[in-house]
């Protein structure tokens, strides 16, 4: 999957949209790895995880149960707002953060800045109650036309 692929996915369910910098840094590498800790639970619930990541150095490294985009062009990270401009000793630099979306319909329903046991298992349960959120409602509706009989 592509960068332009990326913009335009359109799925009737929700997922998750991970962007790390690189898997060599630490950070990254920690937060990739916790991911991968709750990756049995992303399959069971049956929501896609996407990661945009530039540098791979092994495929090993890879799990299957995610969707793994390298080839990533400015557009993505500008629509996302992922990096940001610092200065420093007077000198511009660009640093990209990591960060997470949970994503439905287009639609941008959550923005973790933060990754962390805590804001993975919100996300995992909101995406979870916008999968399930149309069944809910025909429920409901079946319900109340029974209460009027």
């Amino acid at each position: 999957m592509n960068s332009r692929e990326l913009l335009e996915l359109k799925q009737n369910e929700p997922y998750i949209l991970l962007f790390i910098d690189s898997l060599k840094k630490k950070r990254s590498r920690n937060y990739h790895d916790l991911f991968v800790s709750w990756s049995n639970c992303f399959k069971e619930a049956q929501i896609n995880v996407y990661i945009v990541v530039e540098e791979v150095n092994d495929k090993k490294e890879l799990n299957s149960n995610f969707i793994y985009i390298s080839e990533c062009d400015d557009e993505v990270f500008d629509v996302f707002h992922i990096y940001q401009k610092k200065y420093i000793f007077g000198k511009e630099h660009i640093i990209y953060r990591s960060c997470f979306y949970v994503i439905y319909e287009t639609k941008i329903i959550k923005h973790c800045k933060r990754i962390n046991q805590v804001t993975l298992e919100e996300a995992l349960f909101l995406a979870l109650e916008k999968k399930n959120e149309k069944k809910y409602k025909k429920i409901k509706k079946m319900i109340d036309m029974n209460k009027k009989l």
